[in-house]
């Protein structure tokens, strides 16, 4: 989820190995192109730098396997894109996705919890990002899903450290790895943030990919609960 100038990359750093049953790769024309996360049998949430500039109908959704490779995997095609009418580059990155037909849940693909409205992590907490995207920085994304472990921090430190970017605070939500080396960066972009099973963020953007003293920013999803209940009804 790096962004400079015009340009985002997304990947995990340091990544291990993870199971995770709402975590679904969004392909374009059938290729890795971002994550997203299964809140319900038809709908899913996303980012909408990851929808804006393509076409649907070469969109589509991949789910039920940690590898990109296996053939147990369910793929339904995009039918509908909901992009946050205030998205702008940055701020209020979130799309929703529905899906035809319905993914068929299982011990493998199944929702995530949402957060309730306004529900705000403090600093320090552990959060999870999970997806497909590269490895190292500027590095080719893996088939297998990674996972890494992220520190929660105050807006404060995430506008010291990404300066002279600045953030929303009430809709955005930063963490970062002290020592560098752990991030969610270039095909990560979209898939969930997770605190104690709940997707609490969605990938956004930041400066290069863990690089020390950097933050990594994601959408808050607390503060887009109505708007997600309105268009979805989940």
């Amino acid at each position: 989820m790096t962004y400079t100038g015009d340009q985002r990359i997304s990947l995990i750093l340091s990544g291990i190995s993870v199971t995770t049953e709402a975590e679904l790769s969004m392909l374009n024309k059938g290729s890795h192109h971002c994550g997203a996360a299964l809140i319900s049998p038809v709908w899913i949430l996303s980012a909408a730098h990851c929808v804006a500039a393509h076409d649907k109908r070469k969109l589509s959704l991949l789910g039920g396997v940690t590898s990109l490779w296996d053939s147990s995997a369910q793929v339904r095609q995009i039918v509908e894109v909901v992009k946050h009418d205030m998205f702008d580059k940055l701020d209020y990155d979130i799309a929703l996705l529905k899906v035809y037909p319905p993914f068929q849940l299982n011990e493998n693909i199944y929702p995530i919890r949402l957060p309730e409205t306004g529900v705000e992590l403090g600093e320090g907490a552990t959060v999870t990002v999970t997806d497909w995207g590269a490895t190292s920085e500027n590095g080719s994304a893996t088939s297998n899903l990674r996972r890494v472990d992220l520190t929660v921090i105050t807006p404060q430190q995430c506008e010291e450290s990404l300066s002279p970017i600045g953030i929303h605070e009430e809709t955005m939500l930063c963490t970062w790895f002290p020592g560098g080396g752990k991030d969610a960066c270039q095909g990560d972009s979209g898939g969930p943030l997770v605190h104690d099973n709940v997707l609490v963020g969605v990938v956004s953007w930041g400066i290069g990919c863990a690089r020390v003293g950097n933050a990594g920013v994601f959408t808050k999803v607390s503060h887009f609960r109505d708007w997600i209940f309105h268009y979805s009804g989940v």
